[in-house]
């Protein structure tokens, strides 16, 4: 089996390590941050990313926490985007803070048997030919 590690358990992080698991492979997430911070970086789900998650069978749980807006603007023009337009079965964008977004993710990847390891930093990195050697500081020390 081959083993893969993700710096950083943002969004796109803990999306990547679920798919990753999804193709069988035993991925370790690890982030430096041993908390979520409790201010959200972002808020705007769109509809390609409903769509993906559609795909996975997992976009009720966003859909259960989330606003729907039909429409909105695009860097603060006066002319409204509207998402009905659209060929999508989600026709609006969901507004859902990143901290919760990154709750669900993190819960989902977990269910797939990801490590996500919170407080734990990338120190350094050594690649060889077809793999590489991850140092990383722990709250109980240093590991490769």
């Amino acid at each position: 089996m081959k083993r893969v590690v993700v710096v950083g358990g943002g969004p796109t992080g803990l999306w990547l390590a679920a798919e990753l698991a999804l193709a069988a492979v035993d991925v370790t997430v690890v982030e430096k941050r041993p908390e979520r911070s409790p201010a959200s970086r972002g808020f705007t789900i769109h509809p390609r990313t409903m769509e993906i998650w559609a795909s996975r069978g997992i976009v009720d749980r966003f859909l259960a926490e989330g606003r729907t807006v039909p429409n909105s603007h695009y860097g603060l023009l006066e002319t409204r985007m509207d998402y009905g337009v659209l060929d999508t079965p989600f026709p609006f964008i969901l507004t859902l803070g990143q901290r919760r977004v990154e709750e669900l993710l993190e819960a989902y990847a977990r269910g797939l048997g990801v490590d996500i390891r919170r407080g734990h930093a990338v120190t350094n990195l050594f690649s060889y030919a077809g793999c590489a050697t991850v140092h990383v500081a722990s709250p109980d020390g240093e590991y490769e």
